[in-house]
C-alpha cells in the first residue's frame, strides 16, 4: 500500500465517543445502536444544521468500543450530491481539479475492520445487519478473508458495496457481487482507493483519474441515462466525495420512498404511462404498479357494478347488501360502500371514488396489500 501521496493530507481525527453521543442527544437526526461492547452511531436523516459541523458528518455508521471510546471502524463520512443545498459543492469548487471518478454501484454498504485476531463487519445502520449480513456471507470467500487481513494489518476500515438482485435498491442487477469501494485510515480519515493506492485481487470499483474535471459536462452526460444510479467523484486534495446522480435515480428513489402515494397520484391524474416510463429498467416495479393499478380499477368497477345491480331494492336493503359486499375489500370497506351507493343513486361513481382517493385515507390500506418492495434507508443516500 502506498504510504505517501503527491499532496499533503491534513489529518482529520475522528470525533470522540463523548462528542458523538452528545451530538446524537442534541438532535433526533442520529440513532445510537449498541451490542453490549460496541456503539454504532448513524444519521437517520440529513439535518443541514447538524451537518454544518464536520464531526457530525462522521456519524455515518462509525463504530466505537463503548468501554474505552476507541474507534473501531470509520466508514465514509456524509457527503452530498453535486450542488445539493446547503452543503453540496458547486461548480467552481470542482472545475479543473484533479479528480477520481467511478461508477456508483447501487447496493448496501458493508464496513469491515479487524478486532483482535478476527474480522468484524457491520452495515451503516446496524452492528448485526440481518439483510446485509446475510447477503455478504453468501459472497465472502476465503480470498476475501486473506486479502482483507493483509490490508487490515494497519488500522483501516474496508468499505464494500453489497449488491444482489434479490434485494435491489434503485438498480436491479442480474447477479450478486461484492465490490470494494475504498479503505479509510481510522486515525487520519484518509481514503485509499483500490487500483490507485493499493492492489485488490477481487472485484472492486474502478477509479479513473481525471486531470481536469468538468462537473457540468458529467451532469449533462447523465441526464438521459437510465438503469444507472450515477457516478461518484473523489477529490484527493480535499478528501471529499461528490455524488452525481441520474434523473432516473432521483425518480426511482422518490417513487420507492412513497410508492403507494405516487401510484394513487398517477391513477387520479391518469398518468400511469408516465409513471412506468419514470423507472424504465425496473420491470419488477412496473409490474407491481400495474397490479396495484388493476386493483384500484377493479375496486371501482365492482363497487359501481354492485350499486347499479341493487337499484331496484329499497335503499335500506341496498345499503345492507353493499356493506356485505364491502367486507371482501379489507381496508377499503368504506370506500367501496360510498362508491356503490353513489352508483345506486344514479350518480357518477368515479368522481366519488377519485374524491375519496385524493384525501389520502387509503394509502395505508394499499400499503398493506404489499404490491411494492420494502426498501431501506439506503434509498435516502
Amino acid at each position: 500500500m502506498k504510504e505517501e501521496r503527491q499532496f499533503q493530507t491534513i489529518p482529520n481525527p475522528p470525533p470522540s465517543l463523548d462528542v458523538a453521543l452528545t451530538l446524537a442527544k442534541e438532535t433526533k437526526a442520529f440513532a445510537v445502536r449498541r451490542d453490549g461492547e460496541r456503539v454504532l452511531i448513524n444519521y437517520l436523516y440529513a439535518d443541514p444544521e447538524a451537518f454544518a459541523r464536520p464531526e457530525a458528518r462522521e456519524l455515518r455508521g462509525i463504530v466505537y468500543r463503548e468501554a474505552t471510546g476507541e474507534v473501531l471502524s470509520r466508514p465514509f463520512h456524509k457527503f452530498f450530491n453535486y450542488r445539493e443545498p446547503p452543503h453540496g459543492l458547486e461548480e467552481e469548487a470542482l472545475r479543473g481539479k484533479r479528480t477520481y471518478l467511478a461508477r456508483k454501484e447501487d447496493g448496501y454498504l458493508l464496513q469491515v475492520w479487524r478486532e483482535g485476531e478476527g474480522l468484524r463487519w457491520a452495515s451503516r445502520h446496524s452492528l448485526e445487519p440481518p439483510l446485509v449480513g446475510t447477503l455478504a456471507k453468501d459472497l465472502w470467500t476465503e480470498a476475501h478473508e486473506r486479502a482483507a487481513r493483509e490490508l487490515l494489518a494497519e488500522p483501516l476500515t474496508l468499505l464494500f458495496e453489497v449488491i444482489d438482485p434479490r434485494a435491489p435498491v434503485l438498480v436491479r442487477y442480474n447477479r450478486p457481487a461484492l465490490f470494494l469501494i475504498a479503505a479509510r485510515r481510522i486515525a487520519t480519515g484518509e481514503y485509499l482507493l483500490p487500483g490507485v493506492d493499493f492492489p485488490w485481487p477481487l472485484e472492486c470499483v474502478v477509479w479513473e483519474e481525471v486531470a481536469s474535471f468538468d462537473p457540468e459536462a458529467l451532469r449533462e452526460d447523465l441526464k438521459g441515462a437510465q438503469g444507472l444510479e450515477g457516478y461518484v467523484a473523489y477529490l484527493p486534495d480535499k478528501e471529499e466525495f461528490i455524488k452525481f446522480k441520474t434523473g432516473w435515480a432521483f425518480r426511482v428513489a422518490d417513487f420507492l420512498l412513497h410508492p403507494e402515494a405516487r401510484l394513487v397520484e398517477a391513477y387520479i391524474n391518469q398518468s400511469i404511462d408516465d409513471l412506468l416510463a419514470a423507472f424504465a429498467g425496473r420491470e419488477d416495479l412496473q409490474e407491481a404498479a400495474l397490479q396495484a393499478m388493476s386493483f384500484l380499477s377493479g375496486l371501482l368497477g365492482e363497487a359501481a357494478g354492485v350499486g347499479k345491480v341493487l337499484q331496484a331494492l329499497p335503499r335500506k336493503e341496498a345499503w345492507l347488501r353493499v356493506q356485505e359486499e364491502a367486507k371482501r375489500w379489507e381496508g377499503f370497506e368504506g370506500l367501496f360502500a360510498r362508491v356503490a351507493m353513489r352508483a345506486y343513486e344514479g350518480r357518477d361513481p368515479r368522481s366519488e371514488y377519485l374524491t375519496e382517493l385524493k384525501k389520502g385515507k387509503y394509502i395505508e390500506a394499499l400499503k398493506a396489500r404489499n404490491f411494492f418492495p420494502k426498501v431501506g434507508r439506503e434509498v435516502l443516500g
